[in-house]
């Protein structure tokens, strides 16, 4: 199950990201994934030498979206008339920084998928988190 948001080519999101900006609806984390998925997009395609145009790509960005395990994640401004977005945990192997028992937590900002014209392949899935900071303080 996906609910989709949007669907535009990558040359309209940050005018997107303008309008929602002045939107009392808009929830401020909504706006925090669309700054982070414009600057993820501009890193991606300077490091992709045979992207030239923008309108050759588009972005479906979505309300829910659902985990391997069958979980449903969320990431909107109106669910029910509030904004939900979901709290995660992910299991990190092998790392280097502090975690909670090989836990990190954060909450979901955007989900969306990057689609490539003319055949809309291939479709590279994103999901954007806003990480928690966790400390290890002993009582």
């Amino acid at each position: 199950m996906k609910s989709l948001l949007w669907k535009l080519p990558i040359s309209d999101l940050q005018a997107l990201r303008e309008k929602l900006e002045h939107e009392n609806s808009v929830d401020e984390l909504c706006i925090e994934g669309m700054h982070h998925l414009i600057n993820y997009l501009d890193a991606y395609l300077d490091d992709k030498s045979n992207v030239t145009e923008c309108e050759d790509i588009y972005l479906k960005i979505y309300a829910t979206g659902v985990l391997s395990n069958n979980e449903i994640i969320y990431a909107t401004s109106k669910f029910h008339n509030n904004a939900k977005f979901s709290d995660i945990a992910i299991a990190m192997d092998n790392v280097d920084y502090l975690t909670d028992d090989g836990l990190c937590y954060g909450k979901i900002l955007m989900i969306a998928e990057i689609l490539f014209l003319p055949n809309y392949y291939p479709i590279f899935p994103i999901v954007l988190v806003h990480w928690f900071n966790t400390y290890d303080k002993e009582i």
